[in-house]
């Protein structure tokens, strides 16, 4: 209570409490709730404390403004109470107080003292607090709007109440659209995870209003204007006053996980690709885990995923497989050096390749087997070729069959390169395989001047299928054979053109015998004609020998030189009638008459007849041992052949010379 001198006439506790007003002497002080209604209190007498222990309301509160005094003033001249709030009180050296007040005039019974009644409520801590929560609120509203979350309030009718810039981007619709829309507005249309509509009342943050109890990272999809859904993962909190059962409002968090999404689908899409791939694949796919020691070694491998077609090839089933160790279980396939092919394929990154052989009580079959780095092991893929290795056997076996062939049989592709050779072509032609394989057919086999034919062959083989004939091949010493050349065109599994097999046979010597045969009996067509004509010579001659005679019963041994030629006439016409003997001998194909001659005697009737026969200027000279011995042979036929040789040595010297017997 103020007298109107502005004293402070007495105070209740609460006073003292608050501002901590030692002046006063708490025993006197009076209730402030004995003031009546009207405004006017009429304190007891005793209640007042002495003057020396009051003190002016201007001593406890510093430097009061003058909004202080006006209100005193209108309050005791109005005789009418004032109140206002957030008006401060200072005290000298002391805090600064906010309060909300209250002012009512009194006066005593008498009338003769009047003042004011101060009611003050000190609300200094509660707008320190609101200040407070004010800087907080700027501060929350600062750090949710650079958060890339979308934070959103929803009040307890389902109406949202505020959010942040990352709300409306990620919702794509502005804080105009969204501030004081509800939860089940048309604008707000969700999808459950697997696609489905997700009704209203199902969305997380009405859910923990309703179900009093966050809702966690739960995913939904959300539609924006014109544009394909877009995937949040929600967080919602239901916020409560104290001692209230009912939230008074949600605070709803989300991210957009769209991308997220899509590349779980696209990964999930190609699990179902790999498992579909892996599940139809016509190759076995294993794969391992590689098991590691303490000191980060690789010490075994682990089987962790097999395809259907690893157990069809292996012969064992997945459940089986899945958890077994290489080493520990699989010792064979150590043995085969499998362990160390894949720690070296984890460990340097490099793919392995090789071929092995299953050989066991189930199984005997040949994998080709490729294994590649996948994370922290292996996936080792196996293919079946047991076919192809039993197809290689026979072809092995028929390569020796081929190479013990008598014929040359060589291949060679659509572009003429060697692509198989046999022994027997090497033993043929002089060429090793090393030296022709890959090489042209043409260029290493062929004479250069059968390039047409061999085209021809080839054009040949294409449209027909095959061509058969002769050709003539040189060897690598650069012998010519004739060969019975057999091409056949070799199709793939596609019947497309592939190879062109060729069978080559040598027929040089039978060539050669052929061509005797027919040279033998051209002999023979010779033989009878020649007969034919020694018979009319025969007749020719039996005149000339009958005349000789005739002549040398005539003439005598009047004329030396007349008998000496009578003579050469008979002895010419009688050899030539042994010829004629001969050659119907021969004809006959029956043999001379062999006798013992005497080679001197032969040899000096040859240099008579060619003296007499030879021009002059050749000099016919003869040399003859003394001890010649006989010889046994028939005397025409060693005549004819020295006659033959010096009519030979008469053509060789055209300008005259000495012949030599």
């Amino acid at each position: 209570m103020l007298d109107d001198d502005w004293r402070i006439v007495t105070h209740s506790r609460q006073w003292l409490e608050v501002f901590r007003n030692e002046s006063s002497d708490t025993e006197n002080a009076i209730s402030l709730n004995r003031i009546e209604s009207t405004g006017v209190a009429t304190p007891p007498q005793d209640a007042l404390p002495p003057p020396t222990a009051q003190r002016f309301f201007f001593e406890v509160f510093a430097d009061p403004d003058d909004e202080w005094c006006d209100t005193f003033v209108q309050s005791l001249e109005e005789e009418a109470g004032q109140n206002g709030h957030g008006r401060v009180l200072s005290q000298p050296d002391g805090p600064t107080y906010r309060v909300d007040w209250e002012v009512r005039p009194w006066q005593t019974k008498t009338g003769a003292e009047q003042g004011v009644l101060l009611s003050i409520i000190d609300r200094t801590e509660e707008t320190q607090a609101k200040s407070l929560r004010r800087q907080v609120d700027r501060r929350f509203d600062a750090l949710v709007d650079t958060i890339s979350e979308g934070v959103l309030l929803m009040d307890n009718e389902g109406v949202f109440r505020d959010g942040n810039e990352a709300a409306q981007n990620i919702l794509g619709r502005s804080l105009d659209e969204i501030v004081g829309s509800r939860f089940d507005d048309d604008i707000w249309n969700g999808l459950r995870e697997d696609g489905t509509p997700l009704p209203n009342v199902e969305f997380p943050f009405w859910r923990a209003y309703v179900e009093r109890e966050p809702v966690r990272n739960e995913v939904m999809g959300i539609y924006p204007p014109d544009a394909p859904p877009r995937w949040i993962r929600v967080n919602a909190r239901p916020l409560f006053r104290e001692g209230q059962r009912d939230p008074y409002a949600v605070l709803v968090s989300f991210d957009d996980i769209t991308a997220e999404r899509l590349k779980e689908e696209a990964l999930e899409t190609s699990r179902d690709l790999l498992s579909s791939v892996l599940s139809s694949s016509l190759d076995g796919v294993i794969v391992f885990s590689a098991v590691r020691d303490e000191d980060d070694d690789i010490v075994d491998f682990e089987c962790v995923l097999v395809n259907p077609q690893a157990e069809k090839l292996i012969g064992s089933t997945a459940e089986d497989m899945v958890g077994v160790r290489l080493r520990e279980t699989m010792p064979r396939q150590e043995e085969k050096g499998l362990f160390e092919a894949y720690r070296k394929v984890v460990e340097t990154g490099e793919p392995a390749k090789m071929e092995i052989h299953y050989n066991t009580d189930t199984l005997d079959a040949w994998f080709h087997v490729m294994a590649v780095k996948v994370e922290n092991g292996v996936a080792v893929t196996y293919r079946d070729i047991t076919e192809r290795k039993e197809a290689e056997q026979r072809i092995r076996e028929q390569a020796q069959l081929l190479d013990k062939a008598r014929d040359a049989i060589l291949a060679h592709d659509m572009d003429g390169r060697i692509v198989y050779w046999n022994k027997s072509a090497e033993r043929l032609t002089g060429w090793s395989k090393d030296e022709v394989i890959g090489k042209w057919a043409r260029d290493c086999l062929y004479d250069p001047d059968q390039k047409d034919k061999l085209r021809q062959c080839h054009e040949t083989t294409m449209e027909e299928g095959e061509w058969t004939g002769e050709l003539r091949m040189r060897t690598k010493e650069g012998e010519e054979r004739i060969v019975e050349s057999r091409w056949t065109l070799v199709r793939d599994g596609a019947g497309e053109p592939r190879h062109v097999l060729v069978i080559n046979t040598d027929v040089t010597e039978r060539k050669r015998l052929e061509s005797q045969f027919l040279r033998s009996q051209r002999m023979e067509s010779i033989g009878r004609l020649v007969g034919g004509i020694a018979h009319d010579l025969g007749n020719l001659l039996v005149p000339i020998t009958l005349g000789v005679k005739v002549l040398n019963r005539r003439v005598g041994n009047t004329d030396s030189k007349v008998d000496r030629t009578l003579s050469m006439i008979q002895q010419s016409a009688e050899r030539g009638s042994d010829m004629v003997e001969q050659v119907l001998a021969f004809a006959r194909g029956v043999e001379g008459e062999r006798v013992a001659l005497q080679p001197e005697l032969i040899v000096d009737e040859v240099e008579e007849m060619a003296e007499e026969t030879f021009p002059a200027d050749i000099e016919v000279r003869t040399h003859t041992a003394d001890d010649l011995s006989p010889i046994v042979g028939d005397a025409t036929q060693i005549q004819q052949v020295l006659m033959n040789l010096c009519v030979n040595a008469r053509d060789a010297m055209p300008d005259g010379g000495t012949l030599s017997i």
